[in-house]
């Protein structure tokens, strides 16, 4: 099983962080930046899901979630696996990242809104980490699939 070395492992950590404080601070424009100019972005969240492909529909895809009334949200999000993409990659890796939304109301207490898990695919573009994919996905169905049902 082949991981990304410690300075891989810290440049695409630091995307995601970038990405979430870009669409939790209403910077829809650093939040598409985040990506590659013909990446995709699902939101399995939602009914129905929600696509948006490219820089430009992924940031008005992030304008919308700031439209919503009373966005306030936090992005947190963790225990990241690293998969290869390959034996001989180094330059693209195939991430699960749990992820929990926060609802941030006037006054405490907030709320967990959301939680669920990124099916990233990130990629090396020149000296750049950028998503190429994300999926973004409740935690319920397939990944559950190893429990009985309740």
């Amino acid at each position: 099983m082949s991981i990304p070395g410690a300075r891989e492992r810290v440049a695409i950590t630091e995307l995601l962080a970038r990405g979430a404080w870009a669409l939790d601070t209403g910077d829809a424009a650093g939040f598409a930046r985040c990506f590659a100019a013909d990446a995709e972005l699902v939101d399995y969240g939602v009914e129905p899901a929600e696509s948006a492909r490219g820089r430009d529909e992924i940031g008005a895809f992030a304008a919308r979630r700031h439209a919503e009334a009373g966005f306030r949200r936090q992005h947190h999000f963790g225990q990241i696996v690293f998969e290869s993409e390959g034996l001989s990659r180094v330059d693209r890796w195939r991430l699960c990242t749990y992820v929990f939304v926060v609802e941030c109301r006037p006054e405490p207490p907030h709320a967990v809104a959301w939680a669920g898990y990124y099916a990233d695919v990130v990629l090396l573009a020149g000296t750049e980490w950028r998503l190429r994919t994300r999926h973004i996905r409740p935690w319920a169905g397939p990944v559950l699939a190893r429990f009985e049902s309740p």
